[in-house]
């Protein structure tokens, strides 16, 4: 087994110790003072800050897509980026995020927006949606000309305002099309 000097948190427990898996069990398996996070194995995770943000593709290549993951307590976040083209130079149609919260629970989620021109590597914060726990459903659109060109990167930060489960999952869905 280990020692407290070692970094034992709980003699009692062998299956306490550092470097232990985390179950989702009330419980700190991995003794680094935080309870069940990264419980479930996401799979996006390490991606709490925009420098690990996971690049999921092409807004054209990721139509429809589906992103499952995990957000395990308050100040939990999670960065995702999509690159679009803008073929028509007239604005993305029906280009859209959704987050859902599923299932229904105690963790409430919002949802931050960035967009890079291409070219570029500043990314400009667009919008927060509007945190909705319990459920619901948020969805940020955006289509229609808007004067410029709206291809480029486009950054997604997921993030947790109140609660915690490492049970909950939240589906973060992408849709459009340049």
């Amino acid at each position: 087994g280990w020692t407290a000097a070692e970094g034992d948190c709980d003699d009692d427990d062998s299956d306490v110790y550092p470097g232990a898996r985390e179950e989702c069990d009330g419980e700190d398996n991995d003794c680094d003072d935080e309870v069940d996070e990264d419980s479930d194995g996401d799979p996006y995770e390490p991606n709490e800050r925009s420098g690990q943000a996971v690049y999921l593709g092409e807004l054209a290549t990721v139509h429809g897509g589906i992103v499952e993951a995990w957000l395990f307590e308050e100040d939990d976040e999670d960065w995702y980026y999509v690159f679009g083209t803008d073929e028509t130079d007239w604005g993305f149609d029906s280009f859209y995020f959704e987050l859902t919260l599923s299932p229904p629970g105690s963790v409430d989620l919002a949802m931050d927006i960035y967009h890079a021109q291409e070219g570029t590597t500043t990314y400009e914060f667009w919008e927060t949606v509007d945190e909705r726990g319990s459920g619901g459903t948020e969805t940020y659109h955006y289509g229609g000309w808007t004067g410029f060109s709206d291809e480029g990167y486009y950054m997604v930060r997921v993030y947790s305002s109140s609660g915690s489960d490492c049970d909950e999952s939240y589906l973060l869905k992408i849709e459009g099309a340049g």
